[in-house]
């Protein structure tokens, strides 16, 4: 082989090099060559903020804060519901390639039912978008494709058997903190308790160096004649786990629930 044509096949190759490494350019978030559209999961202590919207409109932001998450920036966020949401998305994996017949209807269902998934990082870096759609027959894995893919795929979390879907399409007051009382029992100094039917039986209780139940009414008898100090912690100690059911935030249910009397 002459000097020339060896020099020729030397640029070719360079060339073609060059060419893959600028198609492969940083242009936005991290992707391999292939499969990029494929890795769905990020670790949960990288997760610092969670933006989910549906179809119908239903929007949530989930905020990482020093001490909880925060639901849309105003309400504390039930504590279980994003736990499992952290672990979905932590953990979450492509179980299969659905064959080509079965694409038509997956991107249906992420058409009509797909819920838009962002989680972002630090200082508000975008990690990852997806889409979740409906689940597969059994139930075993759920419709997911990236932003930017046309490929949709089956993903689901390894070793765990449910509907994947039902731990991103939480609405509205589902995010809620379901906790009463949203402070730390150590720090409590005064409790008032109003019964306005049993007025005997209403009281304040301050705690302090000599704790002391006094009546909340002037003239109702003594809520309490001898004061136990342990039974005294033990009922501030408890504060932070008294929980609601729900909420009845709209319509008649709640109209009628301001009109009882405790």
């Amino acid at each position: 082989m002459n000097r020339s044509v060896l020099l020729g096949i030397v640029a070719i190759l360079l060339g073609g090099g060059a060419f893959l490494l600028w198609q492969n350019r940083d242009t936005g978030p991290a992707r391999t060559v292939v499969g990029w559209d494929r890795e769905f999961k990020v670790p949960a202590q990288d997760v610092y903020k969670i933006f989910l919207a549906d179809r119908h409109g239903n929007t949530t932001t989930l905020t990482r804060t020093k001490n909880n998450w925060m639901y849309n920036g105003t309400y504390p966020a039930r504590h279980d519901a994003v736990e499992n949401l952290l672990d979905a998305i932590s953990r979450i994996e492509l179980a299969y390639v659905p064959p080509h017949s079965a694409v038509p209807q997956m991107v249906k269902s992420l058409a009509t039912r797909g819920i838009k998934v962002e989680v972002y990082g630090k200082n508000d870096k975008l990690l990852k978008t997806y889409y979740i759609g409906g689940a597969t027959s059994q139930e075993d894995g759920v419709y997911v494709i990236m932003e930017g893919s046309e490929q949709p795929y089956v993903a689901h979390i390894p070793d765990w058997a449910g509907n994947l879907r039902f731990r991103y399409n939480l609405v509205g007051d589902d995010w809620r903190s379901r906790q009463l009382f949203l402070v730390d029992p150590a720090q409590v100094q005064k409790v008032s308790i109003e019964y306005p039917k049993q007025k005997s039986k209403s009281f304040r209780l301050e705690k302090g160096a000599e704790p002391a139940v006094i009546p909340y009414y002037p003239l109702a008898s003594s809520a309490a004649a001898d004061i136990d100090p342990a039974k005294i912690d033990q009922f501030l100690s408890r504060l932070d786990q008294v929980f609601m059911t729900r909420f009845f935030n709209y319509g008649q249910e709640r109209d009628s629930i301001l009109k009882l009397i405790p």
